[in-house]
């Protein structure tokens, strides 16, 4: 019997043993589709996945709307790979190449992709709530309006240079994560856990830490203006030469952090923590 996914197009794989996968289609307006020459290399597995990429470096494989949810695609090679639309729903992607690939759209939620490789991956309008990007590269990805990523881990992960632009991150647990120079104008990261994040230069005007942890965090040269900060823990973190002008600290844990040579101009202030505080 067809499935639902098959009368609207889609291609549907489902788990049928450890590492295995069996792929089916229904015909239509491949267009905007997963290519299904593609799909059935896919179902030889990750290792006959690998090898046929190898032997064809310069294809870009095409598996937009693929249904993949609870697939094995631990250590694919997906760089540049069409993705757009997917359903990668609890899908383990551990260690897979997806350098530069399209993902515009994708379901990736509950996905696990720790030590995966995402440099450079469209990952805008993407639902990544809940999924795992701890230790993920993340260099000069775009996340820009991505669905949903409350909840997202990505402890340890490199961020450097990222677009997040008014990205949801509430409740994140971002730990360590590299944040250098990264967009961050208007993002939500309320409860968001960043303590010993590297936000160095980072853009984060307009954004929203309330309730944050920031403890340890490298804020140095950070573009704070217009930012709400409030009930955030900053202690021990270093702002120098942060620029803070118009943003709002209100119960603000500010005890033993680094403020020498912040701009303050038109801040917003009361009740904050200031003990060991150094200017």
């Amino acid at each position: 019997m067809r499935s639902s996914l098959a009368h609207r197009g889609r291609y549907n794989v489902t788990n049928v043993a450890p590492r295995k996968t069996r792929i089916t289609a229904e015909q239509g307006n491949l267009r905007y589709m997963a290519d299904r020459s593609h799909l059935d290399i896919l179902q030889q597995g990750v290792e006959a996945w690998n090898s046929w990429r190898e032997r064809n470096p310069t294809l870009r494989p095409s598996l937009s709307e693929a249904d993949l949810r609870g697939a094995n695609l631990s250590g694919a090679q997906l760089s540049r790979a069409k993705l757009s639309g997917a359903n990668l729903h609890e899908v383990d992607l551990t260690k897979a190449d997806l350098t530069e690939a399209g993902l515009r759209g994708a379901d990736l939620s509950g996905a696990r992709l720790s030590e995966a490789d995402l440099r450079g991956a469209d990952l805008s309008e993407a639902n990544l709530s809940g999924a795992d990007f701890s230790a993920v590269d993340l260099r000069l990805a775009h996340l820009f309006s991505a669905a949903a990523i409350s909840a997202a881990t990505f402890s340890g992960a490199n961020l450097s240079g990222a677009n997040l632009h008014e990205v949801d991150l509430s409740g994140a647990l971002l730990t360590h994560v590299d944040l250098r120079q990264a967009d961050l104008r208007g993002a939500t990261l309320s409860e968001a856990n960043l303590s010993g994040a590297n936000l160095s230069e980072a853009n984060l005007s307009g954004a929203d830490l309330s309730g944050a942890r920031l403890s340890e965090a490298d804020l140095r040269q950070a573009d704070l203006r217009g930012a709400t900060l409030s009930e955030a823990d900053l202690s021990r973190a270093n702002l120098s030469g942060a620029n803070l002008e118009r943003s709002t600290l209100v119960q603000t844990t500010l005890e033993w952090t680094t403020l020498t040579g912040c701009r303050i101009y038109g801040i917003s202030a009361w009740n904050l923590k200031l003990e060991g505080t150094k200017h």
